[in-house]
């Protein structure tokens, strides 16, 4: 901060800059903090249905990872017989 300063001839070590940094640190403070525990409490609540969303979107794609299987297995079936 001090080369800063210098660059810009300041010589008071608090400037007009760490004081407006601060003031807007802590005007914002509230409403990140607000944001954030919103943001946590419903993450909390639907815990749950992502969990079995996710096993529900397991269970719709095992079809199509035992079709590709089988699209391999009959593909090199092809090859080992010269079709």
């Amino acid at each position: 901060m001090d080369a800063l300063d210098q660059l810009l001839n300041d010589s008071a070590p608090t400037t007009w800059k760490t004081i407006i940094a601060s003031v807007f640190y802590y005007t914002t403070l509230p409403v990140v903090v607000s944001f954030t525990t919103t943001l946590n409490i419903l993450l909390v609540i639907f815990s749950p249905v992502i969990y079995l969303l996710s096993y529900i979107t397991h269970v719709l794609l095992l079809p199509l990872s035992v079709l590709g299987k089988l699209e391999v297995w009959t593909s090199a079936m092809k090859i080992n017989i010269g079709v």
